[in-house]
């Protein structure tokens, strides 16, 4: 059922094989704790330095473990915003990750049907550009995005602004309390459909 466009690379060796990263980026200059995911042995956690720049930029990242290292990197974004980290279950909006639009908000979609949601406060007249990166970095979530008020009603959002991913910009229509809502496009999920959501 393939075409010229089904490309693959085979590894054979003792070595880890993670398809994911979380968080799929980080702060210039810091330390981050980071997790491979999607090795068949299972997670694999380390602390990584992250480059000074330039922001906006990719590191690459080699798994290694016992076994030898990764034959090839996984992506990680170099970005002007620390982390927040989704915290489960955030599957409602009642259970949403508290957070700070200061900072990148970093999960995974990981199951079918999982929505990610997270609670960030704003004041009107702020104007953002939020932004989803998933498939640019090599993950398989095809991200939808949608802004929600403290009620749940829809403020806006979007599906395909840059490719497969996600950006919406976000006028604050007044101050107060709001949900960012992650979801799968065709309600896939898995644990390395990674995203890291910026607001600029």
């Amino acid at each position: 059922a393939g075409d010229a466009n089904s490309r693959y690379r085979l590894h054979i060796g003792t070595f880890p094989r993670p398809t994911a990263v979380s968080p799929a980026g980080g702060k210039a200059g810091e330390k981050v704790k980071v997790t491979f995911l999607g090795d068949a042995a299972g997670p694999i956690e380390r602390e990584i330095d992250v480059p000074p720049g330039p922001v906006g930029g990719v590191h690459r990242l080699f798994a290694s473990d016992d076994g030898g290292i990764c034959p090839s990197a996984l992506p990680f974004r170099i970005s002007g915003f620390g982390n927040t980290l989704e915290q489960e279950p955030n599957d409602q909006i009642q259970a949403a990750t508290s957070g700070d639009a200061a900072l990148a908000f970093n999960g995974s979609i990981g199951h079918p049907g999982d929505f990610d949601h997270f609670r960030f406060g704003a004041k009107k007249g702020q104007s953002f550009q939020v932004k989803c990166h998933a498939r640019g970095l090599r993950s398989g979530l095809d991200s939808v995005i949608h802004v929600l008020n403290a009620d749940g009603m829809n403020v806006g959002g979007n599906d395909d602004a840059q490719g497969p991913d996600s950006a919406y910009k976000f006028d604050v229509p007044e101050d107060g309390e709001y949900i960012l809502q992650v979801k799968d496009h065709l309600g896939r999920g898995q644990p390395d459909f990674t995203y890291r959501i910026e607001f600029e």
